[in-house]
C-alpha cells in the first residue's frame, strides 16, 4: 500500500487501503454535489437529503473505482502476477502488482479489463439510476462513469491505456501471435 494509507479491508486475499488524500476528494465531491448539482437538479429535497445523497454518490464513485481496480488485480492474479494491494487515493485507485507481466498478452489482459469493467458499470449504473429516479435524460452517475472509462483509454493518461498500448507494440515487434 502507498505510504500514508489505512488498511480498511481484504477482498479475495488482496489488502484494500485508503490513502489520506482520498478523504480530501471525497469531501470535495460530496460538497460539490450537495451544494451545486443536487439543489439545481432536484429542488425541494432539503439540505439533509442533498448531503446524504451526495455522500452516497461520492462513496459509490469510489466503489466503482475499487471494482475497476479489483478487475485489474483479479486478472493479474489469474495470470500468475501476484498482487500486493489496492489503494484508493486522490486520483482514483492503484493496484500494486508484485512483479511485471512477462508476456504482452498478459499485460494487455490486465490493462484492458479495468476500462471494460468501467464501461459495464456505466451501463448498470445508468439503468439503476433511470429506474430509481425515473428522470429520463438525467444520467449524471452514468455519465461520470462513462467519462472515467473513456479517460482510461487515452494513451497519454496516467491510467492503464499506456500499459495496453505497450503490450500491443511489444507483441507486434516481437513477432508474438495476436493476443486475442
Amino acid at each position: 500500500m502507498l505510504k500514508g494509507s489505512l488498511r480498511i479491508a481484504r477482498i479475495a486475499g488482496i489488502d484494500i487501503g485508503i490513502h489520506y488524500t482520498w478523504f480530501i476528494i471525497f469531501v470535495l465531491i460530496t460538497w460539490s454535489l450537495a451544494a451545486g448539482y443536487f439543489p439545481v437538479e432536484y429542488p425541494g429535497w432539503g439540505d439533509l437529503l442533498y448531503w446524504l445523497t451526495a455522500a452516497l454518490a461520492a462513496f459509490l464513485l469510489f466503489v466503482s473505482v475499487l471494482i475497476h481496480e479489483l478487475a485489474h488485480s483479479l486478472v493479474a492474479r489469474s495470470r500468475g502476477v501476484p498482487v500486493r494491494s489496492i489503494t484508493l487515493f486522490l486520483l482514483g485507485g492503484i493496484s500494486n502488482l508484485e512483479s511485471e507481466p512477462e508476456k504482452p498478452a498478459v499485460e494487455f489482459a490486465i490493462a484492458i479489463v479495468g476500462p471494460l469493467t468501467s464501461v459495464a458499470l456505466a451501463g448498470i449504473s445508468g439503468r439503476w439510476v433511470s429506474l430509481a429516479w425515473r428522470r429520463p435524460g438525467r444520467s449524471g452517475p452514468r455519465l461520470t462513469t462513462w467519462w472515467r472509462s473513456i479517460f482510461c483509454w487515452r494513451p497519454s493518461t496516467y491510467c492503464q491505456a499506456s500499459r495496453w498500448m505497450v503490450a500491443v507494440f511489444c507483441a507486434r515487434s516481437s513477432g508474438a501471435p495476436p493476443m486475442i
